[in-house]
């Protein structure tokens, strides 16, 4: 009788866990929809600040490194943020499509931007930097030697990010493999810490 209680019990569980996990899912369609319909030059106004999403500051720098203020995607194509508004609580944030729909709207709470000079933080602008930077110009021509003499390839170039609000300090890693030809021409990875506010980085290593 325990048994059969406790098998009830789970299967009831996973019934409900299944029921939360689509309301859930329809809820986020529905939001997602609610802020494309948005019209932007009313939220630089002040108006429909209900629909953003509230973004810890760590989310938001991760977020903002990985797309910085112009990307292209395959989904949406050229996208753009923007802060495009701030009363004494938050600073609200939208990301866009080329015809200016949004595609994401946000917000971060001030108290948590505090000294922090978020507003020149460019995340392909410091990509680029690093990979200027960080990795060594021997391991760059090793790579433009080897890929000469080689035909298809594989080729993979991918960041992460880990943002430390106490520290202000972005650490990035990157991973850079390429294979042509059944050989491996890089295969490493470098890692690096970005200050936000003196826009170096530090503590570089490379594997």
């Amino acid at each position: 009788m325990f048994r059969c209680t406790i098998i009830i019990s789970l299967f009831i569980s996973l019934i409900s866990y299944e029921s939360w996990g689509q309301n859930a899912k329809k809820e986020s369609i529905a939001a997602f929809r609610a802020i494309t319909r948005l019209d932007i030059s009313g939220i630089k106004k002040g108006q429909h600040l209900e629909f953003a999403y509230l973004y810890p500051v760590k989310q938001f720098i991760e977020y903002t490194a990985e797309f910085g203020k112009r990307d292209t995607s395959k989904k949406w194509g050229p996208t753009t943020i923007e802060q495009v508004f701030r009363d004494s609580a938050f600073t609200y944030f939208v990301r866009a499509d080329e015809l200016g729909s949004p595609i994401n709207f946000f917000r971060v709470n001030n108290n948590e931007l505090i000294d922090l000079d978020y507003s020149e933080f460019d995340g392909k602008a410091v990509k680029d930097k690093f990979i200027a930077e960080v990795i060594p110009g021997s391991d760059k021509e090793q790579v433009e030697r080897k890929e000469k003499n080689i035909g298809m390839g594989f080729y993979r170039g991918s960041f992460r990010y880990n943002y430390q609000p106490e520290t202000k300090l972005l650490e990035m890693t990157y991973r850079w493999k390429i294979t042509g030809d059944f050989q491996r021409i890089i295969n490493k990875t470098y890692n690096a810490k970005y200050d936000l506010n003196t826009r170096q980085f530090k503590d570089i290593s490379r594997r």
